[in-house]
């Protein structure tokens, strides 16, 4: 059996294993998708399988490369864990259980990302669905007010025309009884119209009242909407920011750097802006680990980024390549330039006391460094300063190397 062939296998056996836990009607969770695949039989028969060690070495790597991508992409601390695992897992005993985790993971984190686009597009459709309602609503009032106003000037004619038969009895009736007579039952019909048009002003007015009573209404739901929609943003923004920050540090990730670098380039094709990169690495990192722990290791990662972050520029970036090891990306900044701030920074560090409860660290770091030069590639430039920070740790740690 190949990595083809397991591919497939395991694939159809977690889409059926959605469609069942969907078909449950219970959330779907990395803790739920774990169960099932480890309750399948046929699952567990994919390994059983499995008897070449070239096939276990292979799935292995594969694996290692996987858990590196969904690290940077996804950005979940349980990635990095499962990549160390793997490589500490020469003969692959455990491969079922990190592929087990890596699936779960995986979808969980799709589903809530797919969960977020379908609250945001209901959440849409109701918004629209309330604006035509409330426009029609609008429509409804202006028409309203139109036949008002309409039969308010054919009421106005008609007494307009009474008040003119009025006039003509006056000038035309010579009998002051008989005209006294006229005019009271023309006046008796005008105070008649002037109530009917009294009580139709009354009606109309009760109407658009609970019309604007509505139209309220439909307006402060729509500020509940409003706010879903703001909360709902927060969550996407954070969706985006953890797709591309390391959860440790607060560095930006790997694939954000391509992104990052491939801009400047952009930039310095199109105004000749020059810009550098540094390569950064924590000297004898390991036997921080080895002797205080990797809580005290962690500590001083995210204490290094934090003093990197507050040196750079609003146009500047840093992110964790891998390990103790950082890039910088110092935009509009040509090679001199990259190197007096390396040379600050070196000094920053060595000079910085890492407090870590009763522990009280000093650490130094190898720096690198290269100006892109056209024509090269990313993968050239960082490699360049990759080298330039090897030389530095030849040449005796915690110092300035120009590539």
């Amino acid at each position: 059996m190949n990595i083809k062939n397991i591919a497939n296998s395991i694939g159809s056996i977690v889409i059926e294993g959605l469609k069942e836990i969907r078909g449950k009607r219970v959330p779907l969770t990395a803790t739920t998708l774990a169960n099932y695949l480890k309750e399948n039989e046929d699952f567990h028969k994919i390994f059983e399988g499995i008897q070449s060690t070239e096939v276990i070495q292979e799935l292995r790597y594969f694996l290692i490369e996987k858990a590196s991508f969904f690290a940077s992409v996804l950005n979940l601390q349980d990635f990095i864990q499962i990549k160390d695992s793997l490589e500490k897992d020469p003969e692959g005993e455990h491969l079922k259980n990190h592929i087990i985790t890596i699936i779960s993971l995986v979808a969980e984190y799709l589903d809530k990302a797919i969960n977020v686009q379908s609250r945001l597009k209901s959440i849409i459709d109701e918004i629209v669905i309330r604006f035509d309602k409330t426009s029609n609503t609008l429509n409804s009032i202006l028409v309203e007010n139109s036949n008002i106003l309409k039969k308010d000037i054919e009421e106005d004619k008609k007494i307009a025309n009474e008040l003119t038969d009025v006039n003509h009895l006056i000038i035309n009736e010579s009998s002051i009884e008989a005209l006294k007579s006229m005019v009271l039952s023309k006046v008796d019909e005008l105070s008649k119209e002037i109530s009917k048009k009294i009580d139709n002003k009354h009606t109309a007015l009760k109407h658009l009242e609970r019309e604007k009573e509505h139209v309220n209404k439909e307006l402060s739901e729509y500020k509940v909407k409003e706010q879903e929609l703001a909360k709902l943003k927060k969550e996407l923004e954070k969706y985006k920011m953890e797709s591309v920050t390391d959860p440790l540090t607060g560095l930006f990730n790997r694939k954000f750097m391509m992104k990052k670098i491939e801009e400047e380039i952009e930039r310095l094709k199109r105004y000749g802006s020059k810009f550098s990169v540094i390569f950064l690495d924590i000297d004898n990192f390991k036997r921080i680990n080895d002797v205080y722990g990797h809580i005290v290791g962690d500590f001083v990662l995210k204490y290094l980024a934090n003093i990197i972050k507050s040196e750079l520029r609003k146009v500047d970036y840093a992110f964790r390549y891998g390990g103790e090891e950082m890039v910088i990306l110092l935009s509009e900044t040509n090679l001199e330039n990259a190197l007096k701030f390396s040379e600050r920074l070196l000094e920053i560090v060595r000079n910085t006391i890492f407090k870590y409860k009763t522990e009280d660290l000093k650490i130094t770091v190898s720096i690198g460094v290269a100006e892109f030069k056209p024509g090269e590639t990313i993968e050239q430039l960082i490699e360049r300063a990759d080298m330039a920070m090897l030389k530095a740790k030849q040449a005796g740690k915690d110092r300035v190397v120009s590539g």
